[in-house]
């Protein structure tokens, strides 16, 4: 198997002329790990719905290529079409009509006659129904720690089991695991399926004349009572779990024209798209859900910082405020200081003006942040309980 290499430009340009299921295909890979190469290369993908609104001419705008003149070497798997290039052509064959498909087919699934042999799964189930009670409709009394999910009467029972023991088989057949429920696993994804059986309505034709003597008389408004029955007719389909929409895969398969044997093919094809698409989109929504938690974190870090800035700015804004009340402090302790000398001629230093003034640079010192502070009984802890000791926290400097 051989490998090419691609150019950032080549494969952007490749994600937005089809859809990435498809080109993935194309390069044998699954459409999760081209997400991830894209995703490497910082390639844009088209958004979800791109496809189908493109259909009716709306679709999304592409979204332009980042860094385009920082290329670099991509290597990728080298296209099924190419491999097909080197690979000797075949001997020339008679035509077949339309059974000569370009496309791979995967041989059809054959439903064996006995369950001689059968999965182990299969045989546990057989000894579990095959002695179960039914119900009013004749239907097996599924037990609850039953390994298959099978609803049908004991008639069609070896049918059931037959259809399960060959897609569980198939489904191991091409590498994918299995487990009771049924479930199969493709990709870390489980998808359960079941078995069970349609129910027909029987009319029985009642007595013209009710039976007075008997002393069962019961009105009723028809000559007709209704009763269901199995029909026979067994439905397969994918048990709930799963979002089916996302891929739109069929989900039930019926007897019909066709009995469901000749389904089994397109039973597992839509079991391993849908659980295709269902890895693809937990991958998508795990990835989401990381990009969710980095921006909540980058959106606290940011927050945090906001606030460290803004208390630091307030401390500023605090300290420069001091300082101005400071500075008119002591302009207005010298003014004091003026008139008292005008009025009286000197200060004594031991005078109680000498000690206010004291007192008064002692504060406008408390109140200077590029002065040391003095120690002041404005700085004990008088407890929060104490009606002053509030008023003075209140009313303490910030430094």
């Amino acid at each position: 198997m051989g490998t090419i290499t691609l150019t950032r430009k080549s494969l952007y340009d490749q994600v937005w002329s089809e859809p990435m299921l498809h080109l993935a295909k194309r390069y044998g890979i699954s459409n999760v790990g081209l997400a991830k190469i894209c995703r490497k290369h910082d390639i844009p993908r088209p958004p979800r719905g791109h496809w189908a609104k493109l259909q009716f001419g709306k679709a999304s705008p592409q979204t332009p290529l980042p860094h385009a003149d920082e290329d670099c070497a991509i290597e990728m798997r080298e296209p099924l079409e190419s491999r097909e290039d080197h690979v000797a052509p075949p001997s020339p064959q008679p035509p077949v009509g339309k059974a000569c498909a370009k496309k791979h087919v995967d041989p059809k699934i054959i439903v064996a006659e006995t369950l001689r042999n059968a999965h182990e799964l299969v045989n546990r189930a057989k000894h579990q129904l095959q002695n179960a009670t039914t119900d009013e409709n004749a239907l097996i009394v599924v037990p609850e720690d039953s390994v298959l999910d099978i609803c049908v009467s004991k008639g069609r029972l070896h049918r059931a089991l037959l259809l399960i023991d060959a897609l569980l088989k198939a489904a191991e057949e091409r590498g994918h695991r299995v487990a009771k429920g049924p479930n199969i696993e493709v990709q870390g994804i489980a998808i359960p399926f079941g078995i069970k059986e349609q129910l027909r309505t029987i009319q029985d034709e009642q007595p013209e004349e009710p039976d007075l003597e008997a002393g069962h008389y019961a009105f009723g408004h028809s000559r007709f009572k209704k009763r269901t029955s199995p029909s026979g007719r067994l439905v397969l389909s994918l048990a709930d779990g799963v979002s089916y929409w996302r891929c739109r895969c069929r989900r039930s398969w019926s007897d019909g024209i066709r009995p469901v044997e000749d389904y089994l093919n397109s039973v597992l094809r839509n079991i391993i798209d849908l659980a295709v698409h269902e890895s693809e989109f937990q991958a998508e929504k795990q990835r989401q859900e990381q990009e969710r938690r980095q921006q909540e974190r980058r959106r606290a870090e940011l927050r945090d910082l906001f606030k460290a800035e803004r208390s630091r700015v307030d401390s500023l804004l605090r300290q420069a405020e001091n300082w101005r009340k400071s500075r008119d402090l002591r302009g207005y302790i010298e003014a004091s200081r003026q008139k008292h000398l005008a009025d009286s001629g000197a200060t004594e230093p031991s005078g109680e003006f000498g000690k206010w003034i004291d007192w008064a640079t002692q504060q406008a010192d408390r109140l200077d942040p590029l002065t040391e502070s003095p120690p002041s009984i404005l700085d004990e802890d008088m407890g929060e309980d104490d009606e002053c000791a509030q008023g003075f926290s209140r009313s303490r400097y910030d430094r």
